[in-house]
C-alpha cells in the first residue's frame, strides 16, 4: 500500500474534524460494526475530501475525516491495520467508481497497474 500511495500526486496530510455535512454520501466500505462513507470535493464549494466514519453502536458519535487531496484520506486508511489489506482497497475503489473524480481514477488506475503486475503470471 505504501508504494501505491507514493504514486499519488497531492498532499498525504489530513485531519480529524468535528462534522461535515453532505448532501451525499458514498457507502465504500461496511460491515455489521462500522460503516465508512466518502464525500468527494464539490464542483463548488471548499474543495476537500471527507471520510465519515460511523458505528452500529448508538452511543457512539460519527468521526470525520478531512484531507485537501485523496491521497490524505488513503493515508489515514494506510495508517489503520484494518484498512490496508488489498481486497479492501479493491472494494473501496470499486464503489467509489461511480463517483466520477480524477483523483479517484488516477488512484484506481495506479492501484491495478500496481496489483497487476504483483499477482503471478
Amino acid at each position: 500500500m505504501n508504494a501505491w500511495l507514493k504514486t499519488l500526486t497531492g498532499s498525504s496530510a489530513w485531519e480529524r474534524a468535528t462534522a461535515r455535512r453532505a448532501k451525499a454520501w458514498q457507502t465504500i466500505a461496511e460491515d455489521e460494526t462500522q460503516t465508512l462513507a466518502l464525500k468527494a470535493p464539490a464542483a463548488k464549494g471548499k474543495q476537500e475530501w471527507v471520510l465519515k466514519l460511523t458505528w452500529s453502536e448508538n452511543k457512539r458519535k460519527a468521526e470525520y475525516v478531512v484531507a485537501e487531496n485523496l491521497r490524505g484520506l488513503l493515508s489515514y486508511l494506510g495508517e489503520n491495520k484494518q484498512y490496508r489489506s488489498a481486497a479492501f482497497i479493491d472494494d473501496l475503489l470499486n464503489a467509489c467508481e461511480a463517483i466520477d473524480h480524477a483523483e479517484l481514477v488516477t488512484a484506481a488506475t495506479a492501484w491495478r497497474k500496481q496489483t497487476d503486475s504483483n499477482r503471478p503470471h
